[in-house]
């Protein structure tokens, strides 16, 4: 079996089907880059009108780079920034 990947994507959170031309938009970071974080944890949020969304990290690491700026628009399958892996 292959051992996961070490860097894993913060990836935007499904909001399922949204109308033509609207877009999440990242509301901002919780974390910053070189702080560690845990799996689930809350590391950025998103919205959309009427709606705020939380990111979370994807596996116990560092998160190792932002990708996003605060108050830009995102796509579904964009990674929001980078979470390195850790096992301790």
């Amino acid at each position: 079996m292959t051992p996961p990947a070490p860097y894993l994507p913060v990836s935007v959170p499904a909001f399922g089907r949204l109308p033509a031309g609207q877009a999440p938009t990242l509301a901002g970071w919780l974390v910053e880059t070189g702080e560690r974080v845990r799996r689930g944890e809350r590391v950025a949020e998103l919205t959309i009108p009427g709606l705020m969304v939380d990111a979370l990290s994807p596996a116990d690491g560092v998160l190792v780079r932002q990708n996003v700026a605060a108050g830009r628009a995102v796509a579904e399958d964009e990674p929001l920034g980078w979470v390195e892996r850790s096992d301790d």
